[in-house]
């Protein structure tokens, strides 16, 4: 059996022991984005196997739906994270700070979209250039959440244990080589032998991260750490502010 169907049924049962090791610890309550993503990507890529080996001709179009949804639903687990690292803002209407993440992963993928058009990329088929600029958009907006979690985490003194800085650390790992084959994708035309390793290494790191969160999510989390008096501080004067621009826009109403 070639390297590559095993790194897929090894990829594939990773993520059926992913899904029952999250539904046993009941993460679907705390990360319902980021459990329902695991669980689209373990049926999507065994529905994909099928197309492939039955409707050859049909793989391209059905991929692209499959990517379009993903990345919906990885926009989904990247405002899910951001949330996460809000959370400590408990202060603010939830409302808003939902918003703030929403927008600001937006506003990232926004900023981000075109810097993956090149010119290779133009004698391309319309639907292979859309994935190719779906995978690495997302490529490079989990690796900025990664970044950014990174920082916060430092400056809120949060443990890397804790369950969303884990997904964010296999995500950031899975993304990094992600961005780096979307790149090497877009200049080359035909399928030689670099591009399937390329695409062997995408797999493996994918690999790598379910491999990673198993034995995170294995293990029993520590309890949060208390945010460090200067955060208290800055999260109070944020409060009041908010506070005071929620009176002055009542007091325009009236």
């Amino acid at each position: 059996m070639p390297i590559e169907r095993v790194l897929l049924f090894a990829g594939i049962t990773a993520e059926a022991l992913v899904v029952a090791l999250l539904a046993g610890r009941r993460m679907d309550r705390r990360l319902p984005v980021f459990c329902s993503y695991i669980v689209w990507g373990l049926l999507s890529d065994c529905a994909m196997q099928v197309i492939e080996t039955y409707f050859p001709s049909l793989f391209v179009r059905c991929y692209l739906w499959e990517m379009s949804f993903d990345s919906l639903l990885q926009y989904g687990v990247l405002v899910e994270l951001a949330w996460s690292v809000l959370r400590p803002f408990h202060a603010l209407p939830p409302r808003r700070v939902l918003a703030m993440s929403a927008l600001g992963v937006l506003l990232a993928g926004v900023l981000a979209w075109p810097f993956t058009m090149e010119a290779g990329l133009a004698q391309m088929r319309w639907d292979v250039v859309l994935i190719v600029r779906l995978s690495q958009t997302f490529s490079i907006l989990r690796v900025a959440i990664f970044v950014a979690l990174g920082i916060a985490s430092h400056w809120l003194t949060v443990g890397w244990r804790n369950r969303e800085l884990q997904v964010a650390t296999g995500l950031g790992v899975y993304s990094l080589v992600s961005l780096v084959g979307t790149v090497v994708h877009k200049h080359q035309v035909a399928r030689t032998t670099g591009y399937h390793w390329v695409e062997f290494a995408i797999s493996a790191s994918y690999l790598v991260s379910l491999l990673y969160w198993l034995v995170s999510f294995a293990q029993k989390e520590p309890p949060p750490r208390t945010l460090p008096e200067p955060a208290h501080h800055v999260l109070a004067g944020m409060a009041a502010t908010a506070r005071e621009q929620r009176a002055t826009l009542e007091k325009q109403r009236q």
